[in-house]
């Protein structure tokens, strides 16, 4: 610190000289502090064998030493401790370097030395010190001409005299500027503020302050900037309310116009309209410019121009007249077709309403009464309804508003969705996703749904679609005098361009047994006499059957079977069970029978007891009768001859009826017979079994005893 303090006495020290020399500087320093008195000295060129130095306060008598480099502990007692020379008297250095400062200590210092092995000498020249109860303001210096534009400094410079504590220089804030580091030199220290100065810095006021924190000193001083610059800031400003650069006049009125702008030196100003001047003023920044009685030809822009010889700016402020809104019109980024737009749900909608009107309207979105949104002073507002739902379907309504007056207008917007909420109803009560119906009765079911565009809806049952309907989210089916046969599912389906939706009810028709039924458990070769058949009653019905009643036909007669089973059963089943039988299906609605089913027993043939011959005046008469299910065929046998049906043959003649099971024929023997005997048979077959009766027609000589003699009956049976 001290070498760059005193370079300047230090390249004195290589000079080669003949003459005793010294070199010192006068200094100034605060109480309190320390102080270096710098010192170099020379002496003519001769051996020597060392080097000592004294510092003497008024004059060189030893009484006045402040020190003594031999001897530290020599010298006025108010000063010992406090001095020392800490320059390096070999290297001809002799500065003197004075602590904790006292006023009296302001004096003249000379000093001393010994070059031992050569001489002495005590120097003239003194050192001057001034020591300060509180430090001198540090010194600024700056340009005389600040422009904008061109860099400049400031140079603050302060008292230091103390290398232990140096004071600290700092700025008041200024802006677009930058500080260089502390400088010090030849008891100063100083430091230079770099900016570039603008409009801005016009006016403020710079300080630099210096801190001695050994003496808890504080010194500042300060400078006011004057830096010339263009016009610029140009306001325009009026008695009237200005908004966006603009005054709102009503037509008739006063128009008063006041231009102002920032510059140094001041400005002349102009105002201009429709490219002519209205008034101008020199070397003064403000001007007033009055328009009396406004006419509709005098709004429009009007400009001001601010000019010095650094430059030129201008500004501009429209008039305009007032009116109330009109030409208020609704856009939107999606197709309006008739004041209305559709938009899919869960997209965005954007509506923007925008008016003519000055001032400007206050305008605000309504929908169903609510306000959406709103703006003042603007004439245009925009509505987004972001992932719409139907629920914001409807009328919006754009109302814009200022002091003259007020206009509306509004746009329907229609949310369009895929069905959804689709409800079967009906006059009849739904339980469970179903409808019970009395057979005769009509049913009306009803499907509505919640859709736009509207669905087209169609009714469907067992895959057959019943009616349909398009763009209409409701439809009716009616079904008159409803039959058992609509039992069942009945499918509503709604659907639009955006999706399908579907639900069903089911009809559940309740009637009286219907398609009743008897059905016969035989084998495929039919009912045999032995076997065991079962009837089976079967019926459609709704509710449930609650029981089922057995009949036996016979003739004309009817008899009521004591059973209520669906099921009649033979165990085994006889030739008297041969019958018709029907059953009656019964109920909560009513009941319903089947058709007689006839049980035709089938069995093989017996010959009846009623079988026999007799005489007659003119001849034999043999009958033959058989019972069988189916009826047998009957044949006579005869010994050259075998008889059936209505024949006859050699003084034969056979005769035969067929009733029901009943087959019977007849046999006549005409004349008499040459034979000693005669033998006939009479048999009946069928695909059950056969049987045969036997008889002796002719015994020679059995005439006269008037009978005949028939032989045993034989029956046999396959």
């Amino acid at each position: 610190m001290i070498g760059k303090s005193y370079v300047l006495l230090f390249l004195l020290q290589g000079v080669a000289t003949e003459e005793w020399t010294m070199t010192t500087a006068a200094r100034k320093a605060i109480s309190g502090s320390c102080v270096v008195l710098p010192c170099t000295f020379d002496f003519p060129s001769h051996p020597y064998k060392a080097v000592q130095g004294a510092w003497f306060k008024y004059w060189y008598y030893w009484k006045y030493a402040v020190v003594y480099s031999k001897d530290p502990n020599y010298g006025m007692p108010t000063f010992v401790g406090r001095t020392g020379i800490i320059g390096d008297l070999e290297q001809k250095d002799c500065s003197l370097k004075i602590n904790n400062l006292r006023p009296e200590d302001s004096d003249n210092y000379y000093f001393y030395v010994d070059v031992e092995g050569f001489d002495v000498y005590t120097f003239k020249e003194p050192a001057h010190l001034k020591v300060l109860d509180v430090p001198d303001r540090p010194e600024m210096l700056l340009p005389r001409d600040l422009r904008e534009g061109t860099s400049a400094y400031i140079i603050c410079k302060a008292l230091h005299t103390c290398p232990d504590n140096p004071p600290k220089l700092t700025w008041s804030e200024l802006p677009s500027s930058s500080v260089s580091d502390t400088t010090e030199s030849e008891g100063e220290i100083f430091t230079v503020l770099t900016f570039n100065p603008s409009h801005i810095h016009h006016h403020q006021t710079v300080r630099c302050t210096c801190e001695y924190p050994q003496t808890n000193h504080r010194v500042f001083n300060s400078v006011t900037l004057s830096v010339k610059y263009a016009p610029q800031n140009l306001s325009i400003t009026s008695p009237h309310i200005i908004q966006g650069s603009s005054i709102n006049i009503n037509e008739g009125n006063s128009a008063v116009l006041i231009c102002s702008v920032e510059s140094f030196p001041a400005s002349n100003l102009m105002w201009r309209h429709l490219n002519a001047t209205m008034n101008k003023t020199s070397s003064n920044n403000e001007l007033w410019l009055e328009i009396p009685h406004i006419a509709h030809s005098e709004t429009g822009d009007y400009q001001c121009l601010a000019e010095n010889a650094h430059g030129a700016v201008e500004g501009s402020i429209t008039i305009t007249l007032e009116y109330a809104p009109r030409n208020l019109s609704i856009t939107s980024p999606h197709m309006i077709q008739d004041s209305s737009i559709n938009i899919i749900e869960g997209n965005s909608a954007v509506l923007i309403c925008s008016v003519e009107s000055f001032p400007a309207s206050n305008l605000m979105w309504r929908h169903l009464n609510v306000t959406m949104n709103r703006t003042s002073s603007n004439n245009e507002l925009w509505l987004e309804i972001p992932r719409i739902t139907s629920r914001e379907t409807g009328d919006y309504q754009c109302v814009a508003e200022n002091e003259h007056g007020a206009v509306e207008s509004s746009i329907t917007v229609t949310v369009q969705y895929a069905p959804r909420n689709l409800v079967i109803t009906s006059p009849v009560v739904i339980e469970d996703s179903s409808i019970d119906i009395t057979e005769g009765n009509s049913v009306v079911i009803t499907c509505s749904v919640d859709s736009f565009p509207a669905s087209n809806l169609m009714w469907r049952h067992l895959n057959v679609t019943m009616n349909r309907t398009s763009s209409d989210n409701e439809l009716r089916l009616e079904i008159p005098h409803v039959t058992y046969r609509e039992t069942g599912d009945y499918q509503c389906v709604a659907e639009n361009e955006h999706g399908v939706e579907n639900s069903f009810v089911t009809i559940n028709v309740q009637y009286t047994p219907q398609e009743i039924t008897v059905s016969t458990s035989a084998a495929s070769g039919g009912i045999r006499e032995g076997n065991n058949v079962t009837l089976t009653c079967s019926s459609e019905s709704v509710p449930s059957i609650s029981h089922y009643t057995w009949f036996r036909i016979e003739g004309n007669a009817s008899t009521q079977l004591n059973t209520n089973s669906w099921i009649l059963s033979f165990t085994p089943v006889t030739r008297g069970d041969d019958a018709g039988f029907y059953c009656t299906a019964t109920n909560p609605l009513g009941n319903s029978s089947s058709n007689t089913t006839h049980l035709n027993v089938e069995y093989g043939p017996e010959l009846s007891q009623e079988s026999e011959c007799a005489w007659r005046a003119d001849g034999i008469a043999c009958i033959c009768v058989a019972s069988s299910n189916p009826p047998g065929d009957l044949t006579w046998h005869l010994p050259h001859a075998n008889l059936s049906g209505n024949q006859t043959r050699g003084g034969f003649v056979s005769q035969q009826l067929r009733a029901g099971h009943l087959v019977m024929s007849s046999l006549f023997l005409m004349g008499h017979q040459d034979e000693e005997e005669l033998m006939a048979s009479c048999s009946v077959r069928n695909p059950h079994g056969a049987t045969m009766f036997k008889v002796h027609l002719w015994v020679k000589g059995f005439r006269e005893h008037g009978g005949y003699r028939p032989s045993d009956h034989n029956q046999g049976h396959n």
